[in-house]
């Protein structure tokens, strides 16, 4: 921003950013005292290096704080939530035949609710026993690198060098690794849901089938390849920040569980149902988010280019178990409702 052009604006978003950083990083307040509730600079000409070049970090520092101080929900507590809304929900749904349409809806979305907190609990228990054994995980890695050259995809961290040298696009990937996968999740859903409620039931089923296939395949540990020594690559979440991962052994998400990924899983799932169900040309908007979250994973060195194929490939086979079981529902509930009509009549065709 050019000072002497907006001198007004220039000293507003400079002294906003000096106080986030104060706030950030309280270590700051030593180069500045207070004077009549403000910061004022000492008479040194030279600032400290750490201050000279802090503006740049102002912007990545909000971030990483933010997700430092994020939690995922506890297993343990999506399973009471989970119990909770089933409790509540289904006892609605079953009432609600004849009552108002706004306890009807308030009963399906409390039962929804319970199914996304069940899986996620699954996904909880289940990345907790993946965690637990990382033998072979950077050898299978290295296996997955060489498969990667044989087949002829995309270098990984020759598209990485092209991104390494311009910082703020690598903490743009960093950040879209680390906020755009959960909270797609839940505007996906929630969409559907209030949109495309016919609809619903597939796609959300494929949903659920897809993360199980994942979770199946991710017990095999597999490493990424920031975690790869022959790989090379560079951990941008951890250079540049910020990153979702603590060190290893002490907690956080399983990092040996590269393959596949869920990341472009989702986002693959989430683009095609968008583009079938949506009736908007907005719609095709969504094939920005699928490159996004696919250059999210592969150049942060997070995930490998195969991890993203094989996951879109398990969508298909979801979609087929997911029609699979609303068809055979199908067939079992009219057999029922046969056998309740037979039984029904019998009596009076005998009187």
């Amino acid at each position: 921003m050019d000072r002497r052009r907006n001198p007004l604006i220039y000293r507003t978003f400079n002294s906003l950013f000096y106080k986030a950083s104060i706030v950030m990083h309280p270590d700051i307040l030593t180069y500045g005292e207070p004077h009549d509730g403000h910061h004022q600079r000492r008479a040194s000409p030279t600032p400290p290096e750490s201050i000279r070049h802090s503006r740049r970090a102002r912007l990545g520092m909000i971030p990483a704080q933010i997700i430092a101080g994020m939690h995922w929900l506890p297993t343990n507590d999506a399973v009471v939530l989970s119990a909770i809304c089933a409790a509540i929900g289904v006892p609605i749904i079953a009432a609600a035949g004849r009552g108002p349409r706004w306890l009807a809806w308030s009963g399906a979305v409390l039962r929804e609710l319970a199914l996304v907190l069940g899986l996620y609990a699954v996904w909880g228990f289940a990345g907790r026993l993946a965690a637990t054994e990382s033998t072979g995980a950077v050898r299978r890695g290295q296996q997955v690198w060489d498969a990667e050259r044989w087949l002829h995809l995309p270098n990984e961290r020759t598209l990485q060098g092209w991104v390494l040298p311009h910082h703020g696009l690598v903490r743009a990937l960093n950040m879209y690794y680390a906020f755009a996968h959960v909270p797609s999740l839940f505007f996906f859903l929630i969409w559907l849901f209030f949109r495309h409620r016919h609809r619903y039931p597939v796609w959300r089923n494929t949903l659920a089938f897809l993360t199980l296939s994942c979770l199946l395949v991710q017990f095999v540990p597999v490493a990424p390849p920031r975690l790869v020594p022959n790989l090379a690559m560079i951990d941008t979440g951890l250079k540049f920040g910020p990153t979702v991962y603590q060190p290893i052994g002490q907690g956080g998400p399983d990092q040996f569980s590269a393959m596949p990924s869920v990341h472009v899983g989702w986002a693959a799932l989430f683009t095609l149902a968008i583009i079938i169900v949506g009736k908007s040309r907005w719609r095709w908007w969504m094939l920005l988010h699928l490159f996004m979250t696919v250059a999210g994973v592969t150049l942060t060195a997070n995930h490998y280019f195969l991890d993203g194929i094989v996951a879109a490939g398990l969508i298909g086979t979801s979609w087929l178990l997911s029609h699979g079981l609303r068809l055979i529902y199908g067939v079992v509930r009219r057999n029922a409702h046969v056998g309740i009509s037979s039984g029904i009549r019998e009596p009076a065709s005998s009187a």
